[in-house]
């Protein structure tokens, strides 16, 4: 092969790989996003353990303004509460942002031991754990998880420092002054109607489903048991009358 013969040769390869190098920039800025979106994408899981930090006792505190003694007066109450969350964990390779999570559905076993649409309830956003009910998470990365609140249980003979419930104006004393283990949904806002969210002992079925702006939604469901038992010791009370687990 001559001069001219290779000389053409690498003009041909050269024209090849321009050719190709601009191909490639075109297919990257048409599509680039859509093909990152293929292979670099959140993946969002729901895990829960029946124990802690799952499933805790903590205090529960609340601040009241009063007029009395004196105008405007700050008082501060306690009791003891079971927090039940669960957690969210990013199982992708790129961070999810903007997660959300919402209680969609909500069944409850009736005495013929089916379950049946719970029908007081909407669905409603839950918030997410030390966020004072953040509706969502700007961004989780990969392999990361967070906690998001399912609900609580108060002390049932202190349940009134709720300072969100109106016992008295909704007329709910002797429907539910009787109950020990009464179960609130962690709603970031809360219903008009109490039902919706407060829960009374039995077993149910929820199925929660969360989401990001950029994840496709990833549906669960959970078997919630209320056994009306207020029990001090938190082993037994969430061995006998709590119960809360993953189903399929």
């Amino acid at each position: 092969m001559d001069l001219n013969e290779e000389l053409l040769s690498l003009t041909r390869w050269l024209i090849i790989a321009t050719f190709s190098a601009s191909f490639i920039a075109l297919i990257i800025a048409l599509w680039g996003k859509w093909l990152s979106s293929i292979f670099f994408k959140p993946k969002l899981r729901f895990y829960y353990d029946h124990k802690w930090p799952d499933a805790i006792k903590i205090p529960f505190t609340t601040r009241i303004i009063t007029n009395t003694p004196v105008p405007k007066s700050e008082i501060s109450d306690f009791t003891w509460s079971y927090f039940l969350r669960f957690r969210i964990k990013n199982n992708g390779n790129k961070s999810a942002k903007n997660v959300e999570v919402i209680v969609n559905k909500i069944e409850k076993k009736n005495i013929d031991g089916n379950y049946h649409p719970y029908k007081p309830f909407i669905p409603l956003n839950l918030g997410w754990s030390n966020t004072r009910g953040q509706i969502y998470y700007s961004l989780i990365p990969p392999k990361i998880e967070k906690h998001c609140d399912l609900g609580f249980v108060l002390h049932p003979q202190k349940r009134q420092i709720d300072e969100l419930i109106d016992y008295d104006e909704q007329g709910i004393t002797t429907s539910y002054d009787d109950k020990d283990v009464i179960f609130q949904i962690s709603f970031v806002i809360k219903p008009n109607v109490i039902e919706s969210y407060y829960l009374l002992p039995g077993t149910y079925k929820l199925e929660l489903i969360a989401v990001s702006s950029n994840s496709k939604i990833k549906s669960q469901k959970f078997e919630l048991i209320l056994e009306d038992k207020w029990l001090d010791n938190s082993d037994k009370m969430l061995a006998e009358s709590i119960g809360l687990k993953l189903i399929k």
